[in-house]
Order: structure tokens, then sequence, then C-alpha cells
């Protein structure tokens, strides 16, 4: 017996509403979807350069996503749609109770040339602008010819 397509269901900062759960899922069962995997893309202000034109929505495992979810689970049972969640939200895995601090990092850097051999005061670039930055070390690496 094969089984039913399936799909990744992303919820983009978690921008759903009651009506586009129904829509969503009563398209997937129309296109001939059998299943759909929840993926709570949660990408936070500044963390990408969509997130701008992305409204605030509920946090991820918020009384208010909760209530989405549930609402979604029994929508997906009502018109015969299998569902699966991802167990963390998206590019920033977490929930309300996962502050910036503690939640995924990504290391980043930004690469500043200078002459050697003298003492030196420079302001070095800052690598991009991200929803938690923290300066972890200024390294000098010399350059071989």
């Amino acid at each position: 017996m094969e089984s039913p397509l399936h799909c990744w269901w992303l919820w983009l900062n978690s921008n759903t509403t009651k009506e586009t759960i129904t829509r969503d899922l009563e398209e997937m069962r129309a296109k001939g979807y059998g299943g759909a995997t929840v993926y709570d893309c949660g990408v936070g202000v500044g963390s990408s350069p969509y997130a701008e034109n992305i409204q605030p929505c509920p946090l991820f495992l918020s009384p208010q996503w909760m209530e989405h979810y549930r609402y979604t689970v029994k929508e997906a049972d009502r018109i015969g749609i299998e569902l699966n969640v991802n167990l963390g939200s998206g590019w920033n895995p977490g929930g309300p109770s996962i502050t910036p601090e503690h939640a995924m990092k990504k290391l980043v850097w930004s690469e500043t040339a200078v002459t050697g051999g003298k003492h030196l005061a420079a302001e070095l670039k800052q690598p991009g602008l991200y929803l938690y930055y923290k300066d972890i070390i200024v390294q000098a690496i010399p350059l071989l010819n």
C-alpha cells in the first residue's frame, strides 16, 4: 500500500489564523495531500531579510500558539489529513521560555586587514545585524604571502 503525499507546512513566525488553517488543510486535501508536518519557522526580528514583512504572531508553544495547534489537530481530523509537528521552532528553536541568549547560536565574523608590528587602536566591523549578538574573541592571524 502506497503512503499518501505529505508536505512541510511552514508557519512563518507562527503567522496563522483559524481561517487560514482551515483553508490550507482543505486545499491540501483537494490537491491530493494525505498529510502535513507543521513546521513553525520563528524567524524573529532582524534574523532574516524577510522578517520585516512578517507580522509579530504568537510565540512557539505559547498559549495562543497551542490554541492554534489544537484547532489544527481538530481540523486535520475533520478533513482527513494526517498531521505531524516539528519538535522545534524552525530557525530559532525554543519557546517563550527560551530567551535569545539561550537559543540556538550562529558563529559569525568579520575581517579587517591591518599592518602588524605596532600598537593598533581600531574599530572593528560588526558582522551583520542579528537578533542576539555578543563578541566572543578578537583574533589576529598573520597573512602568509
